[in-house]
Parts: structure tokens; sequence; C-alpha cells
């Protein structure tokens, strides 16, 4: 392995406390999220946006829609990026097609990407206005909208449970907000990696109040969830910087099945 990237990842560290006082370089910011979207998706449908929130009015109402001492994280933080897992994927197919014919895509593999892609995660719904509901009947509609899709997946997967008992199936996720929510996570990593590697610090949190983050930013309530949301900048925290403890190697990783452990000696020659 390159040795420097055994450093970036060993390097990493969710910190608790930034200085302020540090901006964080344009470049640094652009590369960093370029870089993001790289990471591999479902369908390469990209299920997700990022809310970089860098103004200090709107990053001081962010950081009271969080708990404990991420509150304090957010505001001392120059930059904070919240995740966004977009519940209604498909909504995106037509916009994802006219990318993929750009760069010589064929109309077969179109037919067979979005047949596939509806499959896996329901039908398209029929209302497309992501702005969230101000009128009641809007609300209903939406909600209607959601059990259906929720009660197609859940017919889909148990007929494949069926079929599964015969030949290979595909197992469904139990919601798209958590095939969602795993393809969001991935950019999420390789966003902290590529602002590690820009010299900067991150600290992925969890703990905040999402229908009060969702006021805040303007995101529609029914068309995305929160999953992650990570700060950025230059840390000042005075806690020790060796590595964290981890399990051992053999609790972690399996041989071949579950039943046997791997051992670091089974991989050394």
């Amino acid at each position: 392995m390159h040795r420097s990237f055994r450093q970036l990842v060993c390097g990493r560290r969710s910190v608790r406390s930034f200085d302020g006082s540090v901006p964080i370089e344009k470049a640094a910011l652009l590369d960093s999220l370029s870089l993001c979207q790289r990471a591999p998706s479902g369908f390469n449908l990209q299920p997700y946006k990022v809310i970089l929130v860098q103004d200090q009015l709107v990053r001081k109402q962010l950081a009271y829609t969080m708990i404990s001492g991420n509150i304090k994280r957010v505001l001392d933080a120059p930059a904070t990026a919240v995740f966004l897992a977009d519940l209604k994927p498909t909504l995106s197919l037509e916009k994802l097609e006219k990318i993929e014919r750009e760069v010589g895509a064929s109309e077969n593999d179109m037919a067979n990407l979005a047949s596939d892609a509806r499959f896996c995660l329901g039908a398209s719904p029929e209302l497309t206005d992501d702005s969230p509901g101000s009128f009641v009947g809007d609300s209903v509609k939406r909600s209607v909208e959601d059990k259906a899709i929720q009660t197609e997946l859940a017919s889909k997967r148990l007929l494949l449970s069926l079929i599964s008992t015969f030949t290979q199936a595909p197992t469904l996720n139990s919601s798209n907000e958590a095939w969602a929510f795993k393809n969001t996570m991935l950019a999420a990593q390789i966003f902290m990696l590529a602002i590690t590697a820009h010299g900067y610090d991150s600290c992925p949190m969890e703990g905040f109040d999402a229908t009060r983050m969702k006021e805040v930013l303007s995101v529609p309530e029914h068309r995305f969830s929160i999953p992650i949301v990570v700060s950025i900048g230059k840390s000042n925290d005075t806690r020790s910087k060796n590595e964290r403890p981890r399990f051992q190697f053999e609790d972690v990783f399996c041989k071949d099945t579950f039943d046997f452990p791997l051992f670091k000696d089974d991989l050394e020659s």
C-alpha cells in the first residue's frame, strides 16, 4: 500500500474542538467536494445533496439544531457540510439518463438502468414538486405516495424471498432511506478523507434535531433525510493524537465463512 494513503487514513480523526480563526481555503473546499462526487452509488443515481454552511448567521442557526457538545463544534468550525439523502431517487432518473447519453450510453442501457432502478427503489411518485407542502392536500398526497412506495417494496421483498428458496434473488433494502443513507455515507467518507489530505480536520456528527435542521436550511421535508453532518476546519483539540483503539483484527474479519476468525498471521507471508 502506498504509505501516504495509510498516513491519510490513520491521520484522520474526529476532532472535538475547532479554531474558528483559521479559514478553509476555497480550493480545498472545491477539490474535496468534487472528489466527494466520485463516490460510487447504486445505478449511478448519486442520491445525495450537500449543503455547505459557511455564513456566520446560518452557522449559528445550524449550531442550535445540534445537541450537546456538537453545538460548539458547529459554532467554531468555519464550515459544516450537511449531507442529505434523497428518499425519492428515481425522480433523478431523467437527469441521469441525459448525462449518460452524453457520454455514449445506448438506449438499451438506459432502458435497463431505469427499469432496474424503479424495481429496486419503487416507482417514481407523481408529485415532483420538491418544496414542502403548504396545503393539507399536498401533505396528504405525499403521505399516500410514500405509503404506496413502501407497500410496493414490501410486496417485492416478499416475492423475492419466495424466489430465493428456489434460486438466487436480489435482496432489496428495508427502505429507500436505508439505500440512500448507505450511498450518501460513501460520499461523506471520501469528503472527510479529501479534506484531511488538504491539511484540515473534521468531525462527523449524528447528534442533531433533523426537523429543526430542515427548517433552518429549507430542506424539503418529504424528499430528503439527514444521515450525517460534518464540521471541518483546523483543530485546536488538546486531546492525545494517538490512534483510538479498535477491536482485535480477528473480532472483525472472518475467514471464508462467519464461523472462522481471520487472523493477521493468515495473511502474512
